[in-house]
């Protein structure tokens, strides 16, 4: 059984990505919801199978409460930026926002697992 999220993929489309081949693949969800906390409660519930960027789901992996298949086909890494305006109108907050921001991410092993 699969759960969609409309969120990750509008479609019922789902692509892989190997590592020497891209493949699309219609897929028939029993269950679609619009958000991505809906597809992850019900895969920890055993439900069935869900397709989520690996962030959501890494203290989930951690504790073995889910787990990965068909990890040859995750896709590429994609990055994160974090853009704000700089300049003599930049806000002092603004820019300690950013700073704490960017140090987080930095330091999110679900994001930067090397």
């Amino acid at each position: 059984r699969l759960i969609a999220s409309s969120g990750i993929s509008p479609t019922d489309d789902w692509v892989f990505e190997g590592a020497h081949e891209k493949l699309t693949v219609r897929v028939q969800p029993q269950i679609v919801v619009n958000t991505n906390d809906g597809p992850l409660e019900a895969a920890c519930r055993g439900y069935g199978l869900t397709r989520l960027l690996s962030y959501q789901v890494a203290p989930q992996l951690e504790s073995g409460e889910l787990r990965a298949v068909l990890e040859g086909y995750e896709g590429t890494k994609l990055p994160v930026h974090v853009i704000h305006r700089e300049g003599r109108h930049a806000s002092a907050k603004v820019r300690s926002f950013v700073d704490l921001a960017v140090e987080t991410l930095r330091a999110d092993r679900a994001l930067n697992p090397d």
